[in-house]
């Protein structure tokens, strides 16, 4: 897979992160204590600049109680 395609990939994630954690009304230091990891960890996620493991997605959703799949949806 092309680079650019994959940071297309993080980007989509990290936006539906930010989105899903916003409507939980849960901070970044709330949510990366799911993981653990700091709130600057989860930053760097939602602004595509780490990417994040997949056993992280798993516990991401949990913490916001959505699917998997939210995390890959474009509009």
């Amino acid at each position: 897979m092309p680079r650019s395609q994959r940071d297309t990939f993080d980007r989509i994630i990290g936006a539906n992160m930010r989105r899903l954690r916003l409507a939980r009304d849960m901070s970044q230091a709330e949510l990366g204590a799911y993981l653990p990891v700091t709130s600057r960890q989860i930053q760097k996620y939602e602004r595509a600049i780490s990417r994040v493991a997949a056993a992280d997605l798993a516990r991401l959703a949990f913490a916001l109680r959505c699917r998997l799949e939210d995390f890959f949806k474009t509009n």
